[in-house]
């Protein structure tokens, strides 16, 4: 999170307009796309399999 001086005056004049969300430093963000494809698979393949 930016912590300067004229950040956090910037901040106070545009509120709402920027939202935080939290990634842990340990964590990638790459995982949460990892895991959207991985169920979007999962779901076509029993689809494909119900249709065969």
């Amino acid at each position: 999170m930016h912590t300067s001086r004229e950040t956090r005056e910037y901040l106070e004049i545009v509120p709402d307009k920027f939202e935080f969300v939290f990634t842990p430093k340990h964590t990638s963000w790459i995982n949460i796309i990892e895991s959207f494809f991985q169920q979007n698979d999962k779901k076509l393949i029993e689809r494909n399999k119900l249709n065969q």
